[in-house]
């Protein structure tokens, strides 16, 4: 007996439905689709156009063997094995037994289509989460609490409270009990691990709030200058992506966000007189743990900035963090009013970047929001978007040049980045199928190279 074992795919055998279609369209070789399921049925009715591509049904019942469906021969697996350049298609149930009866013969070349699949999970998966009780991003949990109950996968909850940097503790103390939390998660355990930084690892999804209005932000290292993309930002240029789609991602963000006034958190709309030509500086809470990776001291920053502008006459506008309850930083900002050393707004955070003509930020989100309106952001600490930005890691360049300006060749680059960071790194909460394909591809990523993947 001839047992083909040949495996053009060769990665990855859980897909999506839309590689499927474009493997079935595109194969020079014998397709078989596995089973006369409700699904097969279905595929056949659905798509007439590949039904001429498709070789023959392989089943198990000796019953259908020999008969037809749609023209196409209903044969045994063990006849299949003599076609040359055999691919299998699977969807349906019981995937994890068809599975099995091809290792056993050693054949690889196979395709599930898990969108329209069950049971194609080993019985020991395990996942966790760190459920936020936080409006903002429940249904993030939530989402992956309904994955696991739909395919019938044990499902872990740690209820999850975010930790500020606690008054008098060390930044050591912080980075090592609060931010790189250990984790290490035993064989078919799939962590869904948010506001954690640590090195790649398969079996961790990091997640936390995003920059953005209703998403969340991910990455297989961490957030903020803990990014894969703080150390590795080329690998933006690496994709390819056609400028006409990038300039139609610009413009959605523009439309969704800018041109409706929406901000992580919501924005007033008060009267305020700009100067002419002003740098922006929104603060962040000092106490938040992404201050680990400022360049300076932020407080002492923020004072030094104060002075070198004012000494300049550069008109500075302040806005303090919406959640900001720091008494020492009120008084502070008060004084510098009073000294008329900056003006302190406290509006709509889209006006005073619209308005501005540099931003400073340490590594808010604010200068990620800047950035939607192709504003020169300068940057005083790390950050996961710090490659488009004027990086800041001496004041004396301040001191030098205070402003930013933005040629159309960084502008175009401040694109790519959004671009990419919107479909890559970024989950659309508003988006229940954009939620439920990347909760699907972490988990079928992992689950591809333990059990599918050919060695």
């Amino acid at each position: 007996m001839k047992i083909n074992i040949w495996n053009k795919n060769r990665g990855k055998m859980l897909v999506n439905h839309k590689t499927i279609l474009n493997k079935i369209s595109t194969y020079k070789g014998y397709i078989a689709i596995w089973g006369l399921s409700s699904v097969t049925k279905e595929f056949f009715n659905k798509y007439r156009s590949f039904v001429n591509t498709i070789d023959c049904i392989i089943d198990n019942d000796i019953n259908l063997q020999g008969q037809n469906f749609k023209d196409k021969p209903i044969i045994s697996f063990e006849d299949s094995l003599q076609k040359k350049d055999l691919l299998i298609i699977l969807f349906g149930n019981h995937i994890l037994e068809i599975v099995s009866q091809m290792k056993d013969k050693k054949f690889v070349n196979f395709l599930i289509d898990y969108e329209h699949s069950k049971n194609y999970f080993q019985k020991n998966l395990v996942i966790e989460i760190d459920y936020v009780y936080y409006d903002r991003v429940i249904k993030f949990c939530d989402s992956v609490v309904e994955y696991c109950k739909k395919n019938a996968l044990e499902c872990h909850i740690k209820p999850y409270k975010y930790s500020n940097w606690p008054t008098h503790e060390t930044k050591e103390y912080v980075f090592n009990k609060i931010v790189a939390v250990d984790i290490n998660p035993p064989k078919n355990t799939l962590i869904f691990s948010t506001h954690t930084i640590g090195e790649s690892n398969p079996q961790i999804f990091r997640w936390k709030i995003g920059y953005l209005d209703k998403t969340i932000t991910f990455d297989d290292r961490g957030y903020s200058g803990w990014s894969s993309l703080a150390d590795n930002p080329d690998v933006i240029c690496d994709k390819n992506y056609k400028k006409f789609i990038v300039e139609k991602t610009f413009k959605k963000l523009e439309k969704k966000y800018i041109s409706k006034n929406i901000s992580k958190y919501e924005q007033e709309n008060n009267p305020f007189i700009f100067p002419e030509k002003f740098i922006f500086f929104p603060l962040q809470i000092f106490q938040d743990t992404v201050m680990l990776q400022s360049n300076f001291e932020p407080l002492i920053l923020f004072k030094t900035v104060v002075e070198i502008l004012n000494e300049k006459g550069i008109p500075l506008v302040v806005k303090r963090h919406p959640l900001c309850t720091d008494k020492l930083l009120e008084d502070l900002l008060i004084k510098y009013v009073n000294e008329n050393k900056i003006f302190l707004f406290n509006g709509s955070i889209h006006d005073a970047i619209s308005k501005a003509s540099t931003i400073y930020v340490i590594n808010s989100g604010v200068g990620f929001e800047a950035l939607m309106h192709l504003k020169p952001v300068v940057s005083f600490g790390k950050s996961d978007y710090m490659s488009v930005t004027r990086h800041i890691i001496n004041l004396e360049q301040i001191e030098e040049n205070p402003w930013y300006i933005l040629d159309e060749e960084e502008k175009d680059k401040i694109k790519l980045f959004l671009h990419y960071f919107i479909n890559e790194k970024c989950i659309d909460l508003s988006n229940k199928k954009d939620i439920r394909k990347k909760i699907a591809s972490f988990v079928v990523n992992y689950v591809n190279k333990e059990y599918y993947e050919n060695k």
